[in-house]
């Protein structure tokens, strides 16, 4: 059997009134205990003037970590019933912070006891909620005749497809869950006449949302190796919280941001990453009223899923374009060829000046800064350098590219700015 699981797809916040008194329920996903903390004392914070902030989370792929509080009120006439709407509801990693106005009113223990459950349920009924599962990505291949029996079979069967691609034949990507595998492949194969080619491309813990399949680990991942093959160093977060942390330690120069996050959400996150970073948004959510919001709270672009990965990566390489020219980080093409910082570069002397100094260069040191310097925000593999530089194939066990670049920095000591020349671990070497 294929496990299921609930989790908070978009947060929701519900109010009952009862004898006067309201009750604010907001409900959160989150990643872990922390991020539970993290969102309580944001709504103790945002409602410091009620009486009573009760509470109730769960954490951990098998609940490890279950807490309730009464924060004041009667011991078991808040919080526990808040734990048992949430348990009962089958969520997990998800927390529910009940907030009390008091009206004046006595509700008794029984009352309290029904007004925090109401609440709560009323909080997840603003909620949207999904129901992830484990499955498998199959791809299906098969001439044009098979394309509508497929086709059929899957919409029969509530299979959704992820990708299609239509080339001399088609190649469809299916999830399918283990229940599903054995009756499918026989239709399929039954409907081809034998000849649907069936491949089984990785396992998944997935969710239909909108009729998109999210698969969100294996989709960073997948990210995340695409665009370090193109020369991007790329950090992961997996939660909203995880990627305002990273944002406050360290600098980016592009935000790629899921709407859908565990903890912070993605609309919470655009307005702050970008007053500082540009974003770009990727969601399943392909209605106006979700573009505009995001576009006006300062996203910069808005990518509906599925998408292409290279069209993805033009669109990267556009607004890093827009940021080095508003910003003046990057090289410029003179006349007299290209300028980077202190650096003056001319391919056509052949010459190159630091600080106003000459720095007298071999012809492969040359090709190295001019390769570097007209790309500054890209990190290029040894790889990369040789054969630019080199005009050759290269050798992996090759010590060369280390060689020149050390000789390079020796020459540009004289003039403070051998540590323009960064070494990306595990990388390459980029322009700092």
């Amino acid at each position: 059997m294929s496990e299921k699981y609930k989790i908070v797809y978009r947060p929701g916040q519900g109010e009952i009134v009862e004898k006067k008194s309201r009750f604010i329920a907001h409900v959160q996903p989150v990643g872990s205990e922390e991020e539970a903390l993290e969102f309580i004392g944001k709504i103790k914070k945002k409602y410091w003037d009620a009486r009573h902030n009760c509470y109730a989370y769960t954490a951990g792929p098998h609940r490890e970590v279950t807490r309730c509080s009464d924060d004041g009120e009667p011991s078991g006439t808040a919080g526990r019933p808040i734990l048992d709407v949430l348990v009962g509801s089958g969520l997990y990693d998800a927390v529910i912070v009940v907030t009390r106005y008091f009206g004046g009113v006595l509700l008794g223990t029984g009352g309290l006891v029904r007004a925090y459950s109401s609440a709560a349920r009323e909080g997840l009924a603003q909620s949207v909620i999904i129901e992830k599962q484990e499955g498998a990505i199959y791809q299906i291949g098969t001439d044009y005749q098979g394309l509508g029996k497929i086709q059929y079979q899957a919409g029969e069967q509530n299979i959704p497809i992820m990708q299609a691609d239509y080339g001399e034949n088609v190649k469809l990507e299916l999830v399918l869950t283990q229940e599903q595998e054995g009756h499918f492949f026989q239709g399929i194969t039954e409907a081809t006449g034998g000849k649907a080619q069936i491949q089984k491309i990785r396992d998944v813990n997935f969710a239909v949302v909108d009729g998109q399949v999210e698969d969100d680990a294996q989709n960073n991942q997948m990210l995340r190796e695409y665009l370090e093959s193109h020369g991007y160093m790329c950090r992961q977060a997996y939660s909203g919280s995880e990627g305002k942390l990273l944002f406050s330690m360290e600098e980016f120069d592009l935000i790629l941001l899921d709407l859908m996050l565990p903890g912070i959400t993605g609309e919470e996150l655009v307005s702050v990453f970008s007053e500082k970073t540009p974003v770009i948004v990727l969601s399943a959510k392909s209605g106006l009223d979700s573009k505009v919001d995001v576009l006006s709270a300062g996203a910069e672009d808005y990518i509906c899923k599925p998408f292409d990965l290279p069209e993805l990566l033009v669109r990267i390489q556009v607004q890093l374009r827009r940021q080095n020219r508003a910003g003046g980080r990057e090289a410029v093409h003179a006349q007299e060829g290209y300028v980077w910082r202190e650096w003056r570069l001319d391919p056509d002397t052949q010459e190159m000046t630091a600080c106003g100094k000459t720095v007298a260069l071999t012809r492969h040191e040359f090709l190295i800064v001019e390769l570097l310097i007209r790309n500054p925000r890209r990190v290029f593999t040894k790889e990369m350098i040789y054969e630019y530089a080199w005009g050759e194939e290269y050798l992996a066990e090759d010590k060369t590219i280390n060689v020149h670049i050390s000789n390079i920095r020796s020459k540009l000591k004289e003039s403070g700015t051998d540590s323009y020349i960064q070494t990306v671990w595990g990388m390459g070497f980029k322009l700092s």
